[in-house]
């Protein structure tokens, strides 16, 4: 508590904009951690990432435990939203990865680039030479095995919204 206590108050001395970037789906995260054991996260090699994308869904245990580190990795972050959205002079945006990889990412990148102080409302973002490929299935449904049954045990939660939502843009392409 002494820390983020100082924390806030330098980065209000400093005036700061904290963007606050979460992957809302903190199931994904937890599936990025077990990924990281066969490979890559990330590459800008197409030919790797098309090898890479043909991995079994994930079986990380069950499905009780790990709806419980989803539980417990949603209330750290609710934590850090709270205190930093409601620390007098600290600039808060909160920007959930969900919304950068949908129909609307451009509009969300355009308010986060405001929000910065940086940007146009016109901005668009071009496709970059050497960027990033995708590696893994967009939809948690995709990433794990016995999705449904851990679907059903973290219900309610801000990573069943996000899984519900990449697994409707999964469907839109």
């Amino acid at each position: 508590a002494h820390l983020t206590s100082d924390f806030l108050r330098w980065i209000s001395k400093r005036k700061v904009v904290v963007l606050h970037l979460v992957r809302e789906a903190a199931i994904m995260r937890i599936a990025s951690v077990h990924q990281i054991r066969t490979g890559p996260l990330h590459t800008t090699n197409a030919s790797l990432a098309g090898v890479l994308s043909h991995a079994p869904p994930l079986d990380v245990g069950p499905a009780a435990a790990l709806a419980k580190r989803v539980r417990n990795m949603e209330e750290l972050d609710m934590t850090w939203q709270t205190r930093l959205s409601m620390s007098p002079g600290v600039l808060y945006h909160r920007v959930a990865y969900e919304q950068l990889i949908g129909p609307f990412k451009e509009k969300y990148l355009q308010l986060a680039l405001l929000v910065i102080g940086s940007g146009h409302a016109g901005t668009t973002f071009p496709i970059v030479d050497k960027a990033m490929q995708p590696i893994h299935a967009q939809s948690c449904r995709a990433r794990f095995a016995k999705f449904a049954q851990v679907r059903r045990m973290i219900d309610g939660t801000r990573s069943a919204y996000a899984c519900d939502m990449l697994d409707t843009f999964d469907s839109m392409q």
